[in-house]
């Protein structure tokens, strides 16, 4: 029983890794200033699928994106 807690642990660990990363490769990827369907294809690009790319703008912003206008988004 202990080896399947130990290992079910470590499998969330690395799945939290791999999102972090993820997201920080489609951060970095994205330019100043863009529009949804832009960083959509960029998500795309970097592994990250359409409906969690759409829920991580929504999540940041204010804290990593500006919403310009309807669409249209800018890092800060």
């Amino acid at each position: 029983m202990d080896y399947f807690k130990a290992t079910a642990q470590e499998c969330r660990h690395n799945q939290g890794f791999i999102a972090v990363r993820t997201a920080t490769a489609v951060i970095a990827a994205l330019p100043e200033e863009f529009t949804t369907e832009q960083g959509v294809e960029i998500a795309i690009a970097n592994s990250m699928a359409e409906r969690t790319f759409k829920d991580f703008v929504k999540r940041f912003t204010g804290i990593h994106f500006q919403k310009v206008r309807h669409g249209v988004y800018a890092n800060l």
